[in-house]
């Protein structure tokens, strides 16, 4: 009799490297917690935040559900592309998915510093990128979040998920 191959049994070449796992449950991780900090922006508001909407609430009388529905439609809209791309990562190999996550992430963590640094004295900026850098760069939790995304970026460009994304050679 012949030998049979397990059915289950995956070659080592096609086994996912621990780094990508590590990474897709991450991404995951991160998008289920911009969604509870969503969740927590909505059931509880911070006092500075329902002063601000107080003030505007005489210009736009639903300036609440319209921040709620944009803030909410971001939310939706970065899960999704960190999921998407994730998974593209993980489980479909493409490399493109990689350099794509990259350039968002440093896109994303680098404007407001070259914003910024533009004009040294912030005169240049508008309120909302003064405000919005004035709170980003002054909260632990963003410093976190970009220590997170980095350690995201270093499992999946590390030396045992290179091979990852490598097309296979073809058998004959």
């Amino acid at each position: 009799m012949g030998i049979v191959p397990k059915m289950n049994s995956l070659a080592p070449a096609d086994a996912m490297p621990p780094s990508v796992k590590i990474f897709f449950r991450m991404c995951v991780l991160l998008a289920a917690w911009w969604v509870f900090i969503l969740v927590k922006f909505i059931a509880f508001p911070s006092v500075d935040y329902l002063a601000m909407i107080a003030k505007l609430h005489a210009y736009v009388p639903d300036i609440r559900q319209r921040d709620i529905a944009l803030t909410a439609g971001r939310t939706f809209l970065w899960s999704s592309i960190l999921l998407l791309l994730a998974w593209l990562i993980a489980y479909r190999r493409r490399n493109w998915a990689r350099w794509t996550l990259v350039s968002v992430f440093v896109f994303v963590e680098i404007v407001p510093i070259i914003a910024l640094h533009q004009d040294a004295a912030t005169a240049g900026l508008g309120t909302f990128w003064r405000t919005y850098i004035h709170y980003y760069w002054s909260a632990p939790s963003a410093y976190a979040l970009l220590a997170y995304k980095a350690a995201l970026i270093v499992l999946v460009f590390s030396g045992n998920a290179r091979p990852w994304f490598r097309p296979a050679a073809p058998t004959a």
